[in-house]
Order: structure tokens, then sequence, then C-alpha cells
């Protein structure tokens, strides 16, 4: 092949990802990731780990930031990975993000959707790139693409197995059947090292749909779209089925057939385009039959023996989506939990009661699935908290919103962090700066000139806490006499007396943090249950129970008071639910 066919190649390979022209040229561009860490915005690079990759040297080699503070630069790693709790035990295809640079303000076009796209590499110096990843093939008998793609590209998983044919296709335009290929007809292969190129997963930023998995199929016949009047899966209204599988986050399977072997040396067919198939991810496989009651319990044992993680299940009610999960909860592939799988996170319990838990097909799922239906998109767990949970967890959260689209601008898989800490050293100091902390004001030291029985005024000196609705708190100490108070108290000022303590010690026990923010107004729970997330019919869906005390304050804002962190993703998710976080940081020296 000529180069002057490769960079045809080229231009046609990455005509699916949208090349940006600019003065002639065509440009693959890449997206970034737009974090932001104390305030500072921080642009990341989504990368798959690969095998034999040292991720420290990794780590280093990548962005200004590691290369000026490299401390900095795994401070902020943490923070934008908070899966990944120990650097050493990061494996391949764990997908984590790289911190780059530091951004100042709308540096980058998109820079506020917290998305950028950068241009990677220019197509006018692609084609020699391609060249060097490409082979010449002559077919020889007996040669079949399938075979060739191993040989040459070497798939480790289905989806890798997808983009080599892929990529087979446009590197050669002219086979226009897969099955049709001639002895002695040349073709150009793509190695295993094309996989190793910083730009080939940018090829494939949208997944395409997949295919089943090798081992079960004999044959894949792609078949051709209907000619006819639109059927359900054309019409504008997504169909049940394709629903279901977007509401689960599933991948269907809805055209190609399987041909399962039987032990008596016959096939049995399966029609994707009639029997569709449903992939949920970590639940196995649902296979909708038409008509199931002609499947054999042979058919059905050859096709468990092919596919060991696939349900079977009659396809009579599948013409809404509710028909849809009667039919998986008949065949047990939906069952209701009979108790909440509680979570054990840093400083807090999670407790996750949904509406359904999926009954993989495999026996050796470590992973758990739950599905729930909520009110409307506003009502759906922060994307931090999900990939939190599935990550660390081991549990697949999988929310159906059958409502309202929420038309706020989609959640990124990263927060702010609105976590306030009160340092102190000393009870007044810890009394002075919680306050601070729950919106009220603080003064040292503060004047009251207060009317007295006589007639007379006199002026009043102690420390004061104002209310965000003007309510004015004296602290009462040791110097405040009784006089004092009762003066105080007659005015309208309310004062805050405390029982007796040891000067040389601070209590920040729950009990004392509660008593004093219930003298401030608030309402509070000591190690509360905070039911974050409800389903359609206003049922817990997940609860967190953190330990600390729950402040709602007159104007009902709302604080979780601590002496620990939390994982970051919980802090997200009740921050989400408009819940903030105070942390108390007793320093002796402070």
């Amino acid at each position: 092949m000529t180069k002057k066919e490769i960079f045809l190649l080229a231009a046609m390979i990455f005509s699916c990802v949208a090349p940006v022209s600019q003065a002639g040229a065509s440009i693959l561009y890449k997206k970034y990731l737009v974090a932001n860490y104390g305030g500072v915005e921080i642009l990341c690079e989504p990368y798959i780990v690969r095998k034999d990759d040292s991720v420290i040297k990794l780590l280093r080699e990548k962005g200004e930031i590691s290369a000026n503070d490299f401390p900095e630069f795994f401070r902020i790693f943490q923070s934008i990975n908070p899966r990944i709790s120990d650097i050493n035990l990061i494996r391949q295809n764990d997908e984590i993000y790289i911190p780059l640079k530091k951004l100042t303000p709308n540096s980058l076009p998109g820079q506020s959707t917290g998305v950028v796209s950068i241009p990677l590499v220019s197509l006018t110096s692609f084609g020699e790139m391609l060249e060097a990843h490409t082979e010449e093939h002559i077919i020889k008998e007996g040669d079949n693409v399938s075979g060739i793609i191993d040989e040459y590209f070497q798939p480790s998983s289905p989806e890798e197995e997808k983009r080599g044919l892929n990529l087979f296709k446009k590197l050669n335009p002219e086979i226009t059947s897969l099955d049709q290929i001639s002895s002695g007809e040349k073709i150009v292969v793509p190695k295993a090292s094309i996989k190793t190129q910083p730009w080939f997963k940018s090829m494939y930023e949208t997944k395409g749909s997949p295919h089943p998995e090798k081992k079960a199929v004999q044959k894949i016949e792609e078949q051709p779209l209907l000619k006819k009047s639109p059927s359900p899966l054309q019409s504008a209204e997504p169909p049940p089925m394709e629903k279901f599988a977007s509401l689960v986050g599933g991948k269907i399977y809805k055209t190609g057939q399987y041909f399962i072997p039987k032990p008596d040396g016959g096939v049995h067919k399966i029609d994707l385009s009639k029997d569709p198939m449903i992939d949920v991810e970590g639940g196995g496989k649902v296979l909708f039959c038409e008509n199931y009651e002609s499947i054999t319990d042979s058919d059905k044992t050859a096709i468990k023996k092919a596919m060991p993680d696939t349900s079977i299940i009659d396809a009579d009610k599948t013409d809404t989506v509710e028909g849809i999960i009667d039919s998986m909860a008949s065949a047990s592939v939906l069952r209701k939990p009979g108790a909440p799988v509680i979570l054990n996170s840093d400083n807090a319990l999670i407790e996750i009661m949904p509406e359904w838990l999926f009954v993989p097909g495999r026996t050796n799922s470590e992973k758990k699935v739950f599905l729930t239906p909520l009110a409307d998109d506003s009502k759906k767990s922060h994307a931090f908290f999900i990939d939190y949970l599935k990550h660390v967890k081991g549990v697949l959260l999988k929310e159906m919103s059958g409502g309202k689209k929420d038309t706020k601008e989609p959640q990124k898989d990263y927060f702010v962090d609105e976590t306030e800490t009160v340092t102190f050293s000393v009870q007044s100091q810890l009394y002075a700066n919680l306050s601070i902390a729950l919106g009220y004001s603080y003064s040292e030291n503060a004047q009251h000139s207060i009317a007295m029985d006589d007639g007379q005024y006199t002026d009043i000196t102690a420390d004061t806490i104002y209310s965000p609705d003007g309510q004015i708190f004296v602290l009462a100490d040791s110097e405040l006499s009784q006089d004092n108070i009762k003066a105080l108290k007659e005015s309208g000022i309310r004062v805050l007396e405390f029982p007796e303590q040891n000067s040389e010690e601070t209590d920040f026990s729950e009990s004392t943090i509660s008593h004093f923010l219930e003298m401030l107004g608030c309402k509070t729970h000591i190690n509360p249950n905070l039911k974050i997330l409800t389903t359609r019919s206003g049922d817990p869906y997940v609860t967190i129970k953190p330990a600390g005390v729950h402040a709602r304050t007159p104007r009902n804002t709302e604080y979780i008071i601590t002496k620990g962190k939390f994982a970051s993703p919980v802090t997200a998710a009740l921050q989400q639910a408009g819940i903030k976080t105070v942390i108390l940081s007793f320093n002796s020296f402070y």
C-alpha cells in the first residue's frame, strides 16, 4: 500500500470523530476534564492504566504540575481520584485522571463546562503514524477475518475485538462483506502496537454497540435493515426494550445471530432481531425469547453452557417497561431485597434499600446491581458517589427516572468540596468558630447598653453571637455577674450558660455540641439517619449515617458537625442533598 493510499485511509478512519478543519488541515481533538481543586481549575487527562505501566514514572512524566511540585501534584491527584486509596494498587484498565496544569479562568474554550477539547494530532502527519502500525497480509486458503484480527491485532476483550473489526473495515473499504475474502487477495491489517498509541482511544470516544461474545458464536450474520414501514424499534419514542436498557445503563443486542452448539451435534440458532438480549453491567445478560415455550430443556442447557452468564426470559410481556420488570421478577432475575445493604465508609455508614436487586446469571459475580425508580432526573445520585460505590464498594446503582427530565447542567464526576474546618484549643474558640461556620456572626467583648431597674443604663461587655435573623446570644463566662446575666435576660437578650468546666479541658463531645446548638435555636440529632435519596414512592433509598451531630438552623440550612473526615464521595452525596460538613479540629497550639 502506498503512502498516498495510507493518507487517504487515515482521513477515512477519522471521519467518524468529526475532525475540525482549520486553514485546510484536519485536526483530531481529544477531550480533557477540568477539575476544581482549592478554587483553582486544573486541566486533567483521562487515562487508562496499561499493562506494565510504572505509575509513579507515568505521573512524573505528565504535565507541568508534577515537574514543578510533585508533592502538590500528588495531593491534587488523590483529590480528583478519590477511589484510588493507594497509588501502588492501581491496576491495569483502571481509569484515572492525571492533573496536567493549572488554568487561569476562561483560558480554554468551553472551560466553564468542565470538559474541553484540545488538538491531539494533525491528520497531515497521521498517515505515516498509521502506516507504522499496520501490515499487509495476503489471504491464504482457510483464512477468515476474525482469525486474522486475532493474529495481528491481538484483542484482549470483546470490546477490543469490535474495535479491531471496525478498524479493519476502514482500512479495507473495498471489502463489502467480511465473509467474502479470496485467496491471494491483499489486505491491510491493524497491528497490536496501534493500541498503545495515545490517539487510539480517542478514535473510540463513543463506544459502538457490542456484539455477542466470541466463544458462544460459530458465525455472526448482520441482519439487513428492513425497508418496510417503521417498526417499533424505529419509532421516535424508544421501544420498551431499548428504554429499559437505557434506564439501567445496559447494552442491547438486537442484530445478528448466535449459533449455539448442542451436545447432539445440532445447532440452536438465536436471532437477535426477534429475541433481543440486554447486557447489564455486573448483572449478566438477559435473553428475551419470543417463542419461549418452544425452547427445549436441551436448548436451554446448551445456551447456559455456551453463555453461562445469561438468563432466559419469556418475552410475552415486553410491550412496556413495567412488563419487562415483571417478567424479570417472575424469572428471579430481579428480586425484592430482604434487607438493606449496609456499607462501611470513613466515619459513616451507607445504607441502600433499592426497589430491585439484580441476580446475575453468572454465579461468580462479586458486584451487586441495584435498580430503583426515581421521581425525576433531579433525584439521581451524584456521579462521584455512584463511581465510589461501584469501584470501591462493588455496588452498581442503576437509577430509573421515568418522570420529567432535569434541565440543570449534567453532574460532573467531581465536586467543589464545601467542607468547613473549625479549629480551636479552648471552649470559647470552639463556640465562636463553630457558630461562624454555621452562618452566625461572632463578636468578642461586644458592648451591650442595658436599662437597669433604677432607670439608669449600664454597659455590659461579653462575647456575643448574632443569628442571621438578628437574635443576640451572649456567652456567659465566669466574669459575667449574676446581676448582669439577669439584666441581659430581662432586656430580651439570650444568655448561654454552661455547666462549669475544667478550664484546662475543652469539651467537644457530641452532647456538648448538640446542647450548644440547641441553645442557638437549631434542631439537632446525634449520629443521625440522613435519608438523602428517595424512590418514586417516597420511601428511603439511600441513607447515610454519619458519626456526629446533624443540625438544622432556624433558616433550614443543614450541617453535619463531625470529628473525622468522610470519604469525599460521601461528602459529595451529602452536599448534593443540601447538607454541608463541618469538621471539628482540636489544636492545643491554636
